[in-house]
């Protein structure tokens, strides 16, 4: 019994012949089956490189989509997106080891973070928070971590507003919000109220990301006793564990150098 689909399939190749392209002119098209021949290779070659590029260009928008997302879901304020780490001037022993302990912390993110916590205490305009946003912007930026950047204030009124009867979220949500991110970052820790409930609301989320062993960088314009005394002392004592460190800025204000 007759099959014309094998038929077309199996019937004798034609031989090659010469084809004119409107754009680059004659070329050999190769018989393929039935009605079906090759087309211009160069025309061929145009489409392909031009799919590659805007399968590139389509991967990039996602690509900056995902970090204007992750910049914008980070809190860290617009002036410090692009404080990365190449970007802190480093002229004396002190801002050096400040650097390489900022490189060196952000690395352990690519592997897993051992959870140590850090905290910088120096006078304003010191690059407190130029290191530790440059931190969070490797971190998120190289290895894919996600981090958040809060003040004590903002993170204890969260907690503090989801106690409230008409509520959006719950306690334990505002708790989840600081501890879910692989790395949070409190700044201004000794510029709060000093309240019981301020106090209990950032021993929940530090001791929950203490337990999951997440790291967490304190920020503060005291010096090491005043930061102590701001965090109290069960979270000071979670902060030292696994090698926690504190690292002193005790420059002067680059800011006030640069005004100056």
């Amino acid at each position: 019994m007759r099959n014309p689909v094998l038929e077309v399939i199996h019937a004798p190749r034609q031989a090659d012949r010469t084809e004119v392209c409107d754009i680059h002119g004659e070329y050999t098209s190769r018989h393929i089956m039935a009605r079906i021949w090759t087309r211009c290779p160069e025309c061929a070659k145009a489409a392909a490189a031009k799919a590659e590029t805007d399968r590139q260009e389509a991967e990039k928008a996602a690509r900056d989509a995902r970090w204007s997302r992750q910049l914008g879901e980070s809190g860290i304020p617009l002036r410090f997106q692009d404080r990365t780490l190449p970007r802190f001037v480093a002229e004396n022993d002190g801002q050096r080891y400040a650097l390489q302990f900022a490189v060196d912390y952000a690395a352990e993110f690519e592997h897993g973070h051992s959870g140590r916590c850090a905290v910088f205490v120096g006078e304003p305009g010191t690059g407190k928070t130029h290191l530790a946003c440059g931190i969070a912007l490797r971190a998120m930026g190289k290895f894919g971590a996600s981090a958040l950047f809060t003040t004590v204030s903002k993170l204890s009124r969260r907690v503090r507003e989801a106690k409230s009867f008409d509520a959006d979220e719950t306690e334990s949500a505002a708790i989840r919000i600081f501890v879910y991110p692989d790395l949070l970052i409190v700044d201004e820790v000794g510029v709060q109220s000093g309240t019981d409930a301020e106090a209990r609301a950032l021993f929940d989320v530090i001791n929950d990301r203490y337990e999951q062993r997440k790291p967490t960088i304190f920020l503060s314009n005291l010096d090491l006793g005043g930061v102590q005394a701001a965090l109290g002392a069960r979270v000071f004592d979670r902060m030292r564990e696994d090698g926690g460190e504190v690292v002193s800025f005790t420059w002067g204000s680059h800011r006030g150098r640069i005004a100056a």
